[in-house]
């Protein structure tokens, strides 16, 4: 008898650990969905007499901003609170001056408000937009 109801109590547990799990990333997942999220192609970068460019898309899941950013790393006698770095705009605009650097953006959520777009609909997107841009900025 003592062992069924340890049985009962580690699978209860067990439940309990994969509900807490699911509903704590639902959660956040709703959170996100609810910001607005940007669409299209966006400029970083644009420099009179761009040479090249360089456009960033980002992965499966990620939000098109947040995604190139990171907090530096914290100093043991720093308290204050340290402001996100952006890859694109702090690091790749400094090291390469002569390219226009662009930001593509799509909905990339799986989970909640996923994208009706296919990936080859949403990479025509990006080439029909980049096209637009490149007859009207010329490199």
């Amino acid at each position: 008898m003592k062992f069924l109801w340890a049985v009962l109590f580690t699978t209860l547990c067990v439940a309990a650990s994969l509900v807490h799990c699911i509903y704590t990333k639902l959660k956040k997942a709703r959170r996100r969905s609810q910001d607005a999220r940007p669409n299209g192609l966006y400029i970083i970068s644009n420099p009179e007499n761009a040479k090249f460019v360089i456009v960033a898309v980002h992965g499966l899941g990620t939000h098109p901003e947040r995604t190139w950013e990171a907090l530096p790393p914290r100093s043991k006698d720093s308290a204050a609170k340290t402001q996100p770095v952006h890859l694109l705009r702090h690091f790749l605009k400094e090291d390469f001056p002569e390219a226009r650097i662009l930001l593509h953006a799509h909905n990339s959520d799986w989970m909640i408000n996923a994208p009706i777009k296919t990936a080859r609909q949403i990479g025509e997107q990006l080439i029909a937009e980049l096209t637009e841009h490149l007859s009207k900025h010329l490199v």
